[in-house]
């Protein structure tokens, strides 16, 4: 429509869209268009005040041909028509921001998802590949139809409470183990040559401090058998430095000038005799030097022959090995008990059995701190699993990274433990080696006072003494056993 009023095209029509004035509008002009002239006349006049300012309206009203009720008719209709061609762009327009919001929504919400999928699959390994529409969905295996997991092996971390080291392993189901990274660490010695010590070489915390001799009565076969080794292996050090040494020794031009032939030795033997007490100073002077010869052949005969026993005991060692030796030194500490004087004796069986009473009382102190630690935490892993039932996928996780560290807890607990009761069970053992030694004194005892009644019965006149003697014993052996099956209540039945 053209703007100019004036315009020979306007024929009578109104504009397109007439300018309001800024008159708060009416209910009434805001309700329906009745079809009746009475609406419109009502229309009419209510609008006057709104297009008189208007030129072309007031062009259009001042066309004598032009009818007033047409023209406000036709302004009516117009506004009408503005109206809706308002809200079909309003409804556009929000049908198209509700698009552009909804797929807003979308993307968060799809940004959200695979966040919280990616930090599973971080935290837990959990396998997962995007669908159709970029939304990552979890793998499933085809054969248990259960959640895919990644197999690995977490870094080492550290309980709270001990500060003991471990790691989670997790296999291909998902299913996770706490695992000791030290539970397999080597067991050696220093390589300094003068640390007589094993060690426990662990990896991810110190190295534990081992006395071999204590080890070797270990029950750990494991612990036992690198005593063992490391026993037989400082053995034949030892005995090849002695070796060494007396070769030194041998090797010394002093001692070499002394080798005497079995002709020599007995020479100068002879010369000993037959001028020691002749006065003369030549006899003197001879005698000396045969003296020299004879001390420094035998201090090189006693060499050898310590050298000769040294390669005897290495040969031996070597033909038994370190399962053999470690036998040996059970049966060399019997033996050597068993031949201590009856007071040495009496004081290292005290000091056995005070080791174990002290090592009782240590684990049962122990023992009950681990129990009531040990419940605190399963009271904590049961909490855990029950609030894993209702929490979403990332606090999930931190539980069960919570869980996983008190169930190390647990163990760590459980392997102190373990090390006490080892350490008691070696201390019992040593205890036992003094009572196989007392029963080994006993039957030497036994066995010789036999040989000396023997011997009395060889003289007429003692062996009625010797046969009152035999008597006396074994009345005393009865009342003996008897004691002790008063006090021992397993004997009783």
């Amino acid at each position: 429509m053209p703007d100019d009023p004036n315009d020979p095209r306007y024929r009578g029509q109104v504009p397109d869209v007439i300018p309001a004035d800024p008159v708060e509008e009416t209910e009434e002009e805001d309700g329906p268009v009745e079809a009746d002239l009475g609406s419109i006349e009502r229309r009419k006049e209510a609008a006057l005040g709104r297009v008189q300012s208007d030129p072309r309206v007031i062009a259009q009203l001042a066309n004598p041909r032009a009818d007033a009720a047409t023209v406000l008719g036709g302004y009516v209709a117009d506004q009408e028509r503005v109206k809706t061609e308002r809200a079909t762009v309003s409804a556009d327009y929000e049908a198209r921001a509700e698009e552009a919001r909804a797929k807003i929504r979308a993307a968060d919400a799809k940004r959200r998802h695979n966040a919280e999928r990616r930090q599973v699959a971080e935290t837990t390994g959990q396998k997962f590949l995007a669908d159709e529409n970029g939304m990552l969905q979890p793998v499933v295996d085809p054969v248990t139809q259960k959640p895919a997991f990644r197999p690995d092996v977490s870094p080492v971390r550290y309980t709270e409470k001990a500060g003991k080291p471990y790691q989670v392993r997790r296999d291909e189901s998902g299913n996770q183990k706490i695992e000791n990274p030290d539970k397999d660490a080597k067991i050696a010695g220093n390589p300094d040559p003068n640390d007589r010590n094993l060690y426990r070489q662990n990896k991810a915390q110190a190295w534990e401090t081992i006395d071999p001799e204590v080890a070797a009565h270990s029950q750990d076969p494991k612990l036992a058998v690198e005593a063992g080794k490391f026993l037989h292996g400082r053995a034949l050090k030892d005995l090849t430095a002695k070796s060494d040494d007396i070769g030194l020794a041998l090797d010394d031009p002093e001692k070499k000038k002394f080798r005497l032939t079995e002709k020599e030795r007995l020479t100068a033997e002879q010369q000993v005799a037959a001028l020691a007490n002749e006065p003369d100073e030549d006899s003197q002077r001879v005698v000396a030097e045969a003296k020299a010869a004879l001390a420094g052949d035998d201090e090189r005969r006693g060499l050898e022959k310590q050298a000769y026993e040294l390669k005897l005991q290495k040969r031996d060692l070597e033909k038994i090995g370190p399962g053999g030796y470690l036998q040996k030194i059970r049966a060399d500490d019997k033996s050597r008990l068993s031949a201590l004087p009856d007071e040495e004796f009496a004081t290292e069986a005290q000091a056995r059995e005070t080791e174990v009473k002290a090592t009782t009382a240590q684990i049962a102190a122990s023992r009950a701190q681990v129990d009531a630690t040990r419940a605190q935490v399963k009271a904590q892993v049961d909490e855990i699993t029950a609030r894993l039932q209702s929490v979403d996928a990332v606090t999930s996780v931190r539980l069960q990274a919570e869980r996983q560290a008190l169930i190390a807890e647990d163990a760590s607990l459980a392997d102190q433990d373990a090390g006490l009761i080892d350490q008691h069970n070696a201390s019992i053992a040593k205890r036992q080696d003094v009572s196989e030694a007392s029963q080994i004194r006993q039957e030497k005892s036994k066995a010789a006072l036999q040989a000396s009644r023997q011997k009395m019965r060889e003289q007429p006149t003692m062996a009625p003494i010797a046969d009152k003697l035999d008597a006396l014993d074994a009345d005393m052996d009865a009342r003996r056993a008897q004691v002790e099956a008063e006090q021992d209540p397993e004997k009783k039945r």
